[in-house]
């Protein structure tokens, strides 16, 4: 299947694009930014630029693709609801849509079979304690207004025979992205913080259940309108905030009262302070079994080497897994593919090949701070896997580990590294959000250098 994506780049999309990548599916993406797209999903799709608050989705893009899974949106989250900002929110939702869709509409008999759209439970609006399915009415104010229009804009494309879906999300929690990155710190350090009343229900699921109801709905040809993307157990701030503390072994003390929040946030309040507690009816009728149906499973999956922070990346390289293995195995090559502005260079190794229990020496400044850094090859099985752990170093933990896949006459490469400041908790948030970023650039530019050696691109 060719499938369209909008919004590729996201915590979602990512995620989403590489799934969709196994299992064999051609893919297209729609950027704002197509060279920025290119090195940062590091998977093989084409790349159209294209700002669809701005212009209709080109021909080209929509040439020959079967379904279109539509992501794209200014972030409820980006800054305080003023005037402009909800303008915005509007148009990268409402405007947003209505271009895809003036596109679907020039492709004539060639139209896309399927519209997956992705709305949010906000379209219920503040219900208290009234239990929410996909046939209960919108509600009211600022969020559920745009989501009702934002899903009128893409039911518009049922017209041309599209198939619609519009997907209610719930607050998606994950690992690297969404609310949990935003609210771990002070949870972290015990101070966790019940909003408002604590009463509101919050409709969450988690992000691998987001990405296998996508692929849910792709296979099922008979799944059509709004579908909840919610776990069948909804919680109140109060529990939410509870049992993440406990799974963090922290404490929830702390309560920000309504009327600050208010204050504080203004009209952006009332996505924590709104009530809505939904169920996923149409995906239960349908058989889906959610990986992580209570909060406590869920939480428990996303923290399991909690306090250490996780950094995840992938990029498939369209060489022999033999060809790539061999590259990462040699030790110099990782001059090659780290940043210039870290001055680094390995001043010795045990061994002359890299095997289990090769020690590596690395000299490399951080911010002009001159480091030595003695590695450990923990594990080693060839054209599989490898990985190295810090025995001296800046941390208090380092691991990272190395996974090689064959797959589709080429070869995934997956970075999982797990690491650890030192001075426990206070490091991580003296320093956390900087290493995390630091990370986050090196591995980006090890995904451009890593194209141009064996792409040229």
């Amino acid at each position: 299947m060719k499938i369209l994506i909008t919004g590729g780049t996201g915590f979602i999309g990512r995620k989403l694009l590489l799934r969709l990548f196994r299992e064999g599916h051609d893919l297209v993406l729609l950027s704002r930014d197509s060279k920025k797209a290119v090195h940062g999903i590091g998977l093989p799709c084409e790349v159209f630029e294209c700002d669809l608050t701005r212009e209709i989705a080109p021909n080209a893009a929509l040439s020959g693709v079967d379904a279109v899974i539509h992501l794209a949106g200014e972030s409820l989250a980006a800054g305080r609801w003023t005037a402009t900002q909800k303008e915005k929110i509007r148009n990268s939702r409402i405007i947003g849509t209505r271009n895809l869709v003036s596109g679907f509409k020039q492709m004539g008999s060639s139209v896309p079979q399927l519209l997956i759209s992705v709305s949010a439970v906000g379209f219920y609006g503040d219900r208290g304690d009234e239990t929410l399915i996909e046939s209960s009415g919108a509600g009211g104010g600022f969020l559920a207004e745009v989501c009702r229009d934002w899903e009128a804009e893409a039911n518009s494309a049922a017209s041309l025979g599209t198939r619609i879906v519009n997907l209610r999300l719930g607050v998606v929690l994950g690992r690297d992205g969404g609310v949990l990155s935003q609210i771990l710190s002070p949870f972290a350090i015990g101070l966790g913080t019940t909003l408002g009343s604590g009463k509101q229900w919050m409709s969450w699921v988690h992000i691998d259940d987001v990405i296998e109801t996508f692929c849910f709905v792709l296979k099922n040809e008979s799944t059509t309108g709004p579908l909840n993307l919610v776990a069948p157990h909804p919680v109140t701030n109060d529990e939410f905030t509870k049992t993440l503390a406990r799974t963090l072994q922290s404490k929830a003390l702390l309560r920000a009262p309504t009327p600050f929040l208010k204050w504080g946030l203004g009209e952006m309040s009332e996505m924590v302070l709104n009530s809505a507690r939904v169920l996923p009816s149409q995906l239960d009728s349908r058989g889906y079994k959610f990986a992580f149906p209570t909060l406590r499973k869920a939480l428990n999956q996303i923290y399991a080497e909690f306090p250490n922070q996780v950094f995840e990346s992938f990029q498939f390289i369209a060489r022999p897994i033999q060809e790539v293995f061999a590259f990462f195995s040699e030790a110099k090559n990782l001059e090659t593919l780290t940043p210039p502005w870290l001055d680094f260079e390995i001043a010795s190794q045990s061994d002359g090949s890299i095997n289990a229990g090769t020690e590596i020496e690395y000299r490399l400044k951080v911010h002009g701070l001159p480091i030595r850094w003695i590695s450990r090859i923990a594990h080693y099985k060839i054209n599989e896997s490898f990985a190295d752990e810090q025995i001296k170093g800046p941390y208090a933990k380092w691991y990272h580990s190395h996974e090689f896949e064959n797959l589709r006459g080429g070869t995934l490469v997956t970075d999982h590294v797990s690491h650890r400041l030192p001075m426990g908790l206070a490091g991580r948030l003296v320093a956390g959000r900087f290493v995390e970023g630091d990370v986050q650039k090196i591995f980006s530019f090890r995904r451009k250098k890593l194209a141009e050696i064996f792409t040229g691109t």
